[in-house]
């Protein structure tokens, strides 16, 4: 009995040893996102060559990599993971000894540059505010839930993650945002912003003030859905009820044509036809706004097919001029427009 408990007293060192050594084998690891690639940097002295092993949820690969002094430099190319996303890196010796253990590096977030706005089009003279949901960075509060209205929302760090893609909700919808805000340039609107980066935190109740200190004439709000329900799929518009802002903005059936306007042009473009318009109190952003709210869920991350369709540059594009086409002729029904 003690034999064998020596015996694994001495595996278990010998284990700490190798870790330790295998540890040490690598120095000065650093890299650099690019966009759909990775530059990376390290020292692996006394070796000539050694293989870098890497996999993303999409991608998966080796690269050979020599040097004469030990100090390496490539570049990871992975065309098919997600901007944003992360990759596992593990280099090996060119016998296959583990030098350094999986750590994760993470490719770069596209940039989304703006546009000049037209000086004319179908939306010109109208202001439109763009609202991302949620946000990078934590953010723990409660809210009233609208004027007129009882109660409090508890906004938490909750949010949607695909679950095929794990790309969270923050990210694709500030991606969609920062197109669809582009778009929306190219049709003469001016365009407010209530974030542009995934850095900023911004209650719900502040993303109402936003677009009213902005003139909005028109308030749209990009979200992706998540359910238990791994089949559920669709795109939902859904509009205040019954808060005194949203009574002010205009009657219950008026409102409800206005969101139909909208979920309509988005199922015409993307040939999706799954979902519905669904008038509630249960966003308080949209409770507390001063001009037409629509709080658009475009999908679901919950699953697979939607969860790839709403980081495809295809749907994006196709939704993305839904939103357009139903927010022209939102405007018409609001007069804003001829």
């Amino acid at each position: 009995m003690r034999r064998l408990v020596y015996i694994f007293i001495f595996a278990v060192l010998s284990l700490l040893l190798v870790s330790a050594a295998s540890a040490d084998a690598v120095r000065d690891f650093s890299f650099t996102p690019q966009d759909h690639a990775v530059d990376l940097e390290f020292t692996a002295e006394g070796f000539n060559s050694v293989t870098v092993a890497y996999f993303s949820k999409q991608d998966k690969g080796e690269l050979r990599l020599e040097s004469e002094d030990g100090h390496f430099t490539g570049t990871l190319s992975v065309p098919e993971t997600y901007p944003g996303n992360n990759v596992s890196v593990t280099i090996k010796s060119p016998k296959g000894k583990e030098l350094m253990k999986s750590t994760y590096v993470q490719t770069a977030v596209t940039e989304i540059p703006c546009v000049d706005k037209s000086p004319a089009g179908r939306l010109a003279g109208v202001t439109v505010c763009i609202d991302p949901g949620h946000q990078g960075v934590p953010l723990s509060m409660s809210e009233p839930m609208g004027p007129g209205l009882s109660g409090y929302h508890k906004t938490t760090n909750g949010q949607a993650q695909g679950v095929f893609t794990r790309r969270k909700e923050s990210v694709v919808v500030l991606e969609i945002g920062l197109k669809l805000r582009n778009a929306l340039l190219q049709e003469g609107a001016d365009v407010v912003m209530t974030r542009e980066d995934q850095n900023t935190a911004v209650s719900n109740v502040r993303r109402a003030e936003i677009a009213a200190e902005g003139g909005a004439d028109l308030f749209i709000r990009l979200h992706c859905d998540n359910s238990s329900n791994a089949n559920k799929r669709g795109i939902h518009v859904y509009i205040p009820l019954s808060s005194t802002n949203a009574r002010q903005v205009a009657d219950s059936k008026t409102y409800l044509t206005y969101g139909e306007a909208l979920y309509n042009a988005m199922c015409e473009a993307t040939g999706i036809h799954r979902g519905s318009v669904i008038q509630n109190n249960a966003y308080v952003a949209s409770n507390w706004a001063t001009m037409p709210a629509f709080l658009v869920e475009m999908g679901y991350m919950s699953n697979k097919e939607d969860d790839l369709l709403l980081s495809s540059e295809e749907y994006q594009e196709a939704i993305i001029q839904g939103m357009v086409n139903g927010l022209v002729e939102v405007a018409r029904l609001r007069g804003l427009i001829e």
